[in-house]
């Protein structure tokens, strides 16, 4: 499938494939680089497949997302580091060297799991988004999947905020601050 012709949950995703590729890297680089957990610094958490992040994600959504994909002891292995972020996380990646990720399951959790959940917090944050222009509603599901919902928090869809956020490139590409709503 072409990613002009995905769609996500109601909200256009033509830019999903540049939304992974733009933060992570071309799918060869992702292969060899995130195929076993990693930490990526800043305020993140341990973070498996196509950027899914154990530190921002609750246990439940884990499970529910991977039981299916890793053994057990794998699966337990990684709900164990749930909730850990920041330099803490360095320390524990040598526990969990053991597993990998083939990339067709990173792929297919990060389609059919991730991108659908952060579509709906998407259309959930700004309503109408569905009536913009395709790229537009890939540029806005990439902003809260990559940045959160900080852009529009304690102003609901208010839009005016948008630019501010999206503006201060100290605020946003701040390494440190990892995303707070994953």
């Amino acid at each position: 499938m072409s990613a002009g012709a995905r769609r996500v949950s109601s909200v256009r995703a033509p830019a999903s494939s540049s939304l992974s590729a733009s933060r992570w890297g071309r799918a060869s680089d992702m292969r060899r680089r995130f195929r076993r957990p990693t930490w990526p610094g800043g305020m993140s958490g341990v973070t498996i497949g196509i950027g899914y992040d154990l530190g921002m994600t609750p246990k439940a959504q884990i499970r529910s997302d991977w039981e299916r994909h890793l053994s057990e002891s794998e699966l337990a292995a990684l709900l164990a580091v749930q909730g850990v972020t920041g330099a803490a996380v360095k320390r524990l990646l040598r526990r969990l060297a053991h597993i990998v990720i083939p990339f067709a399951v990173a792929e297919e959790v990060f389609y059919l799991e991730t991108l659908p959940r952060f579509a709906a917090r998407t259309r959930a944050a700004l309503p109408g988004v569905t009536k913009l222009p395709a790229d537009a509603q890939g540029a806005m599901l990439s902003l809260v999947y990559n940045r959160g919902l900080r852009c529009w928090e304690n102003n609901g869809a208010k839009w005016p905020r948008l630019p501010g956020c999206c503006v201060r490139p100290n605020r946003i590409s701040k390494p440190s601050r990892g995303n707070s709503n994953r």
